[in-house]
């Protein structure tokens, strides 16, 4: 007679095996997919949280210079100094100032009164002789305003506009305008910082783009004043709104994730670029984890079934 190709003992142990096997299996690729989907959503909330950070950076740096321009306007506001003195105590401030080096006073009519320097300061962008009348009236509508952006060396300055106001009368009149230009050199030092802190310290993830798409700060010196990838371009980002998007794009010949966010204040926007494998490695990593824990648990289960389909068998052959 011939003997049967599968025993009985074979059977008792595939079957073991499979209910082992196949909850393992199915609970592994479950808890891989979900783990994939919570990497991926953190990986995008991570780089969008990096660009508001950055973007957070430059408006700090803007109500920094707002706040020393207001200092300087209540400074040339005081009525108890002659103008000698406050010739001195604006120097010596522009001297010990983080922001500002030099300083234009221009009157009411927008004739450029004095121009005041820090120090052994020499100002990379001198300030006009007039203001036009537009400047002068946005001025007076925006207690300040940006204006466009002026290079030297390859290297951007923001010029500024305050207009100051006296209150001293009871009423409010216009008493000044005061223009000052802010080099955004300290800005990519900053943005290199926070890069190196969120993408293990790698200086140059972050950009700082102008509504012309020219980069204005980033970790790496020779970027500045390049145009930022075409793909940012086309992006449809609105630089007037404060949004965020997220895109891929190619960035010399590697395919990375972006993140841009606006600044609108200024017409700018900050980009957060990070190469694709950067992104999904965790993932990869969670997909050979999973495996690895499959095959582990299919061999420990394969071992037991077949110890198991042994021992139950045996009385059913005896018999």
């Amino acid at each position: 007679m011939e003997k049967p190709r599968f025993t009985l003992r074979s059977k008792l142990s595939v079957a073991l095996v499979s209910l082992a096997v196949v909850p393992l299996v199915v609970t592994a690729a479950v808890l891989a997919g979900l783990n994939i989907f919570v990497v991926s959503a953190q990986a995008l909330e991570f780089r969008l949280a990096v660009a508001d950070s950055a973007a957070d950076r430059v408006d700090s740096l803007l109500e920094e210079v707002q706040s020393e321009l207001v200092g300087m306007g209540q400074l040339l506001l005081r009525r108890d100094l002659t103008p000698e003195q406050i010739e001195k105590l604006v120097t010596a401030a522009l001297s010990g100032s983080r922001r500002l080096h030099h300083l234009a006073v221009y009157t009411p009519s927008g004739k450029r009164l004095v121009h005041y320097h820090g120090r052994n300061v020499v100002a990379p962008v001198s300030p006009a002789d007039e203001l036009q009348d537009d400047l002068r009236y946005t001025a007076r509508q925006q207690p300040f305003i940006p204006l466009r952006l002026e290079w030297r060396d390859g290297r951007p300055y923001l010029p500024l506009l305050l207009a100051v106001f006296d209150r001293s009368k009871g009423k409010r009149s216009l008493f000044a305008y005061l223009w000052a230009s802010v080099s955004l050199r300290s800005l990519s030092s900053s943005l290199a910082d926070l890069s190196a802190r969120r993408f293990s310290r790698r200086r140059n993830r972050i950009y700082l783009i102008d509504h012309r798409f020219r980069v204005l700060a980033h970790g790496d010196p020779s970027q500045i004043g390049r145009d930022a990838p075409e793909a940012v371009k086309r992006s449809g980002l609105s630089l007037q709104r404060d949004t965020g998007v997220t895109l891929p794009l190619m960035f010399r010949g590697v395919k990375q994730l972006a993140a841009l966010q606006s600044i609108p204040t200024v017409h700018w926007a900050v980009v957060v670029l990070q190469p694709e494998g950067e992104v999904f490695r965790t993932i990869r990593n969670t997909w050979w984890t999973a495996i690895a824990v499959g095959f582990g648990a299919g061999a420990v289960a394969l071992l037991l079934g077949l110890l198991m389909g042994r021992r139950l068998a045996k009385p059913v052959v005896q018999l």
